[in-house]
């Protein structure tokens, strides 16, 4: 059986990072925060901004998800995702390596104001503003046959 990619769709806030956390909780599933990774590079290099070190949180992210999806486990790729461009640059990107997946899109219609809400109990690197939030709900778009191969897609409504 082939293993499953996970993409999931949403705006900073909207609680993908929830809904992964007891998602991956099943020894098959592995959960690939984008953000995570990004903190490490931030943490080891007090000082450093946000997007300081892109290259190198992608590439981990991308090397993170082959590496799961290599040994048979489920990868869940817990980044924004919001629009085709942003789907197939990953999915590009791992098939560069590994081609042998499904992939289930998850899209979480959660509100910019619930999304605004959940981001107050972020601190640090974590919290975003809240333009960055509405704009970004604004732009997220839904998967459809113009996406990478598709498999299938839940939708989240509502709060994680």
């Amino acid at each position: 059986m082939k293993p499953t990619l996970y993409i999931l769709i949403g705006a900073p806030g909207c609680g993908k990072s929830t809904f992964s956390a007891n998602f991956s909780n099943n020894g098959r599933t592995v959960w690939v925060s984008r953000d995570t990774i990004r903190f490490r590079y931030l943490d080891k290099n007090p000082g450093a901004h946000y997007f300081d070190f892109e290259n190198e949180v992608y590439n981990d992210f991308i090397n993170e998800i082959v590496a799961a999806l290599k040994n048979n486990y489920n990868a869940i790729a817990d980044a924004t995702h919001l629009n085709i461009a942003a789907r197939k640059k990953l999915t590009n990107a791992i098939d560069k390596y590994y081609t042998d997946y499904n992939i289930i899109y998850i899209v979480f219609l959660t509100s910019a104001e619930v999304c605004i809400e959940h981001n107050k109990n972020r601190v640090g690197h974590a919290n975003v503003p809240e333009d960055v939030i509405r704009d970004m709900r604004t732009k997220l778009t839904i998967p459809n046959k113009e996406d990478a191969r598709e498999t299938g897609k839940w939708f989240v409504e509502g709060e994680v």
